[in-house]
């Protein structure tokens, strides 16, 4: 199954360009259901086209839903569902994915993909990183609940060995004689890996460079990050290592003997209360601003404040919507009682905003927060 990742949300943000699909529907797994789910698919499919008709051709309507038409076809692929299905279409991509969280049924088509039906799925599946690190292992993972994609740290050794015979590359610091009647001569030199003294001050070397490579990379980056290590190399890449988001607990034991599938599921029970607790955080932390500057309920605050880089936080009720249209360079919305020809969803353009600025954004909890309105926001400044 394709289930959302960092890497999607990222692709589905960056998208501007008409017409963005976004179609959403709730999933069956067993049951005489699931036989009903292609049909509300090809139910969905047919009021988009409706919609695309306003602007375009038949033909070309039915040219830019020929991906969601080859999905429908894919009788294997309708016996295989989780909670939830999204599509995304656009002139420059097509994506479907498996959510974890059953959304409402809805069609989306505008300038920008909708990416707050999302939402839900994305704080249960949990974005974060996984660093997986010993002497003779370095490996950092983006991952979610049900992904993990491997991230190139470039510039580092991948083992301690490998940072040692450069060593003694550069310096000959562990050089020695090769005996009497080899082939080089008597004298000439030779190095080998039993030579290599893995001694904690190169240990601390090597996991200092290891620390310095992950800062550079997750830089501007929000999501947890979670180490697998043996303590005395956890405790020194921590001394190290300064993002900010590093989760206080890790996986311990030697993760050579461990398979990163093992590790990616011990990581997810640790990240699983990091994120619950981290919700509750920025609820309590709204509520403490909740009557100043800090913080707003005004869309006509929020987006252009998220726009601008501000929205630190955005909560949304992935279920509403708030049409009318949004000026970048005026920063004035206009907001519609009705959708309009040309109109976004400015909740959706607000959380687009907000991700593209490193912002987070959580589901609505309108018990805890005492507020009814479909967004609010915490601003950075």
């Amino acid at each position: 199954m394709k289930w959302p990742t960092p890497i999607n949300l990222r692709q589905f943000v960056d998208s501007n360009i008409y017409p963005s699909i976004s179609l959403y529907m709730p999933t069956h797994i067993h049951g005489e259901q699931v036989r009903q789910d292609p049909i509300r698919f090809k139910n969905m499919i047919t009021e988009t086209r409706e919609i695309l008709k306003q602007k375009y051709p038949e033909e070309k309507a039915e040219e830019f839903l020929t991906p969601a038409y080859d999905l429908l076809k894919n009788s294997i692929f309708w016996q295989h569902q989780s909670n939830g299905l999204a599509m995304f279409i656009t002139p420059e991509l097509s994506q479907y994915l498996h959510l974890s969280v059953k959304p409402q049924v809805s069609v989306y088509v505008g300038n920008f993909l909708n990416i707050l039906p999302l939402v839900p799925s994305f704080i249960d599946e949990g974005t974060f990183y996984l660093l997986v690190l010993s002497q003779h292992r370095v490996q950092l993972f983006e991952a979610a609940h049900y992904t993990k994609t491997e991230i190139e740290l470039p510039g580092i050794f991948k083992t301690i060995e490998e940072m040692l015979r450069f060593d003694i590359a550069e310096d000959n610091v562990m050089a020695r004689a090769m005996p009497p009647g080899s082939i080089s001569g008597k004298g000439a030199m030779y190095y080998g890996s039993a030579d290599l003294k893995l001694g904690k001050r190169n240990t601390e070397r090597f996991v200092q460079t290891v620390a310095a490579a992950v800062d550079k990379k997750l830089f501007n980056n929000n999501a947890p990050l979670i180490i697998a290590a043996v303590e005395y190399i956890e405790a020194m890449f921590r001394m190290h290592c300064s993002y900010p988001h590093l989760v206080s607990k890790g996986i311990h034991g030697n993760p050579d003997q461990i398979n990163v599938d093992s590790l990616h599921n011990q990581a997810w029970d640790i990240i699983s209360d990091y994120l619950k607790k981290d919700e509750e955080k920025y609820t309590a932390l709204y509520n403490d601003f909740s009557n100043t500057d800090k913080t707003s309920t005004d869309i006509n605050a929020i987006l252009p404040s998220a726009y601008m880089g501000r929205a630190d936080t955005l909560f949304v009720d992935a279920n509403k919507h708030l049409y009318g249209k949004f000026d970048p360079q005026s920063l004035k919305v206009e907001i519609h009682e009705r959708c309009k020809e040309g109109d976004e969803d400015l909740l959706n353009l607000a959380a687009i905003y907000a991700l593209k600025t490193d912002g987070r954004i959580f589901p609505a909890n309108k018990k805890l927060m005492k507020t009814n309105e479909p967004m609010v926001a915490i601003f950075r400044y």
